[in-house]
């Protein structure tokens, strides 16, 4: 498997790696995902952070230990599309990375305001919309898996953090209501970022039940390529 052997040879030799796909790995088939999840556990160490598309959403992933879920041990960032797809806006992101140790430093966010844009067509803009450090309170000179993995355990109880991820993840949609994800929905969303191997939301997301899971899974767009 190439992955895991460019992994052991970075390891070997000393280095970091920062990983690139289109999809999550850990959002593909079963087998996949399952042993995808193992080699980042391997890997930890060496993996920076990966960076994905596919859904279109502003989205992140946490892998967190099976053996202590406290810990976070890497962070998947999912950045939104410069395509709409269904009521979202436009949008991208950038990366602020520290030169030498090439860690995330802060994610920041802009859109393109498609209502506003067709009241204006002759004056469309880019916006900024936020900046992760700034938006969830980060304060550790680098943005780390743990900073992630313990923003996700806040999600629970913090109405405005989640709130504000969920409609970020829409891209400031117009169509997107702030604060409609309640309940089961909201649940299912917090374990869907801290569960990123196949059949283990018992261990991820002890809390979450089985109907609560079904009310998420409702609430969820079709699946997007």
């Amino acid at each position: 498997f190439m992955f895991s052997d460019t992994l052991q040879q970075a390891e070997n030799d000393g280095d970091k790696v920062i990983v690139l796909g289109h999809q999550p790995g850990s959002s593909l088939m079963y087998s996949f995902s399952t042993n995808f999840y193992n080699i980042v556990a391997r890997y930890e160490s060496t993996i920076l952070a990966q960076f994905y598309g596919h859904s279109h959403r502003d989205q992140f992933k946490i892998f967190l230990d099976e053996e202590n879920i406290a810990r976070g041990m890497s962070i998947a960032y999912v950045g939104g599309s410069v395509t709409t797809y269904s009521n979202l806006n436009p949008g991208y992101r950038l990366y602020k990375l520290d030169v030498p140790t090439k860690e995330v430093l802060d994610v920041s966010n802009y859109y393109f305001n498609l209502t506003k844009a067709n009241l204006n067509p002759a004056q469309p803009e880019w916006m900024f919309e936020y900046d992760a450090r700034t938006a969830y309170g980060f304060s550790n000179p680098t943005i780390s898996p743990q900073d992630w993995a313990d923003l996700t355990v806040e999600f629970y109880d913090n109405d405005k953090k989640f709130n504000d991820y969920e409609y970020y993840k829409e891209k400031s949609s117009t169509v997107a209501v702030y604060g409609a994800c309640t309940g089961g929905c909201r649940t299912g969303e917090i374990c869907d970022i801290r569960s990123q191997k196949p059949d283990s939301k018992d261990i991820f997301c002890p809390e979450l039940s089985d109907s609560e899971y079904f009310e998420y899974l409702m609430y969820q767009p079709e699946d997007l390529c």
